[in-house]
């Protein structure tokens, strides 16, 4: 068991995520940072898409019950494991009774901790992660709270592999997108809020409901810099400016895409 001293701001069970439901508008969900947490699964020995805890922003003490291994991934929280600091992209040897502290997320928002073994919650439409929305999945449908215990499966070894808690510690190179590695690309400020935002440049594709904007809403959606808001969640992101008019006046009607056919839907067949 993991004891959750201090859940933090929004500390949720997470594996790779449902699929196959989203016709029946359940959303796949799952790790927003699915690379972190299936490399922190990797160097533990579990398989990639075992359960693991997600931090957002933190702060986050968590007490180990037996020993295990765990692996920290995704941003740096200046971690504590007891007195001594530890990092992200780090495999470590836990002993029963140690406590992990998360400081606040340094330069990111969202980290990983995958336990040896895994979080081993109630499976719910072949996943384990929390869907906040409609209030099922992870550890009684809400996110982590203070006092909460969480269960740790039997380690099984992947392909072999596995490392026990009396081996010594060892890390990874983290991938160069992390906020807190230097790369070899300048900054870009957002225009809109040039001391607290970072500009990214997106890939987009048009959608079938492309033509029904306007001339003017077609070239500012591409012209246009659009913010994140607060009102967006692991279904998508709200974006903030400016207003794009349609000339067509019907309802759209949410639309799925799926990744193996050639065109969109808007209904999703069981493969999607």
């Amino acid at each position: 068991m993991i004891d959750v001293i201090r859940a933090g701001l929004l500390t949720s069970v997470q594996d790779l995520g449902r699929h196959g439901y989203r016709h029946l508008g359940v959303s796949s969900g799952g790790a927003l940072d699915a690379l972190s947490l299936e490399i922190g699964n990797r160097i533990v020995g579990n398989k990639p898409d075992t359960a693991g805890i997600e931090v957002a922003f933190g702060p986050t003490v968590l007490r180990f019950k037996h020993a295990t291994r765990i692996a920290i991934t995704g941003v740096d929280f200046g971690a504590m494991l007891d007195d001594k600091p530890v990092y992200s992209w780090w495999s470590l040897p836990v002993r029963a009774g140690q406590e992990l502290t998360l400081r606040a997320a340094k330069r990111g928002m969202r980290g990983y901790v995958a336990i040896a073994g895994g979080i081993d919650v109630l499976p719910m439409l072949g996943s384990r992660s929390i869907d906040l929305g409609a209030c099922f999945g992870g550890l009684g449908g809400h996110a982590l709270r203070d006092g909460d215990r969480l269960p740790v499966g039997v380690p099984q070894p992947h392909k072999d592999i596995t490392f026990s808690a009396d081996e010594p510690a060892f890390g990874v190179k983290a991938p160069a997108w992390c906020k807190f590695v230097l790369v070899d690309e300048p900054v870009r400020r957002g225009r809109h809020l040039p001391s607290l935002a970072w500009a990214v440049p997106l890939r987009v594709l048009r959608g079938p409901e492309y033509a029904s904007c306007t001339g003017a809403a077609q070239r500012a959606f591409w012209d246009q810099e659009w913010t994140i808001t607060p009102n967006s969640n692991r279904m998508g992101f709200r974006l903030a400016g400016a207003t794009l008019e349609r000339s067509e006046t019907d309802d759209l009607l949410s639309t799925l895409c799926c990744p193996a056919r050639s065109r969109c839907r808007r209904t999703a067949s069981p493969s999607c």
